[in-house]
């Protein structure tokens, strides 16, 4: 057996930036041998994959429980759903700067993750009150929210979060420009444990 085989069954962590030389099957080929023991995946910036290789990145990671498609160009929502469907595990989901991100489709992912505990959104700036409020519902065992730069949030339907997450300790609104600060004391004073980041250097805790 080839040194790829050998560590492709060993692995539990994977982290693919984006880079030339290599065809996007090759990573979807690799994946396959681990036999679904990633727990843990970044495809930082799509890792210059194709639609085709990350749906069958996500039929061979049952049990994955952290993904990072940070700073990613996802075109086709599908791709998202496919990994939310087959990854019934996911507890961490970073879609860091995925500006395409429609409210739609995080309606659909967290119709599949359950479990999620740290959701990031930040700059994710197509995502609206509703569609969050609706994440909130479906995901209450959330911990850690990350909604920097998203400008279509409103201090309401971020009380409303508050309501349905009750496990929440880690809230970020950082540049989240409809929410007030006098609605992040109303926050603090509804969950006074709850660590809120509003500014760099500036939280209540």
């Amino acid at each position: 057996m080839n040194a790829v085989g050998q560590y492709g069954k060993s692995l539990q962590a994977l982290k693919l930036s984006i880079g030339k030389g290599r065809k996007s099957i090759e990573f979807a080929e690799f994946i396959d041998l681990s036999r679904g023991k990633i727990t843990s995946l970044s495809i930082i910036k799509n890792a210059a994959l194709d639609v085709k290789s990350l749906k069958i990145i996500a039929s061979n990671c049952p049990n994955l429980e952290s993904l990072d498609f940070s700073y990613s160009v996802l075109n086709d929502p599908e791709v998202l759903i496919n990994f939310a469907s087959s990854c019934p595990e996911l507890t961490k989901l970073n879609l860091w700067d995925c500006k395409e991100i429609k409210p739609e489709v995080l309606v659909n992912v967290t119709r599949h993750s359950h479990k999620l505990k740290k959701l990031i959104l930040a700059f994710c700036g197509e995502i609206d009150s509703d569609a969050l409020v609706g994440a909130a519902k479906r995901c209450p065992d959330l911990t850690h929210l990350i909604l920097r730069g998203c400008t279509n949030i409103t201090g309401g339907a971020v009380l409303r979060v508050l309501g349905y997450c009750t496990r929440l300790r880690y809230l970020d609104l950082v540049i989240c420009a409809q929410i007030a600060k006098s609605e992040c004391e109303a926050m603090f004073k509804l969950r006074p444990s709850l660590n809120i980041k509003l500014a760099s250097g500036t939280k209540f805790c």
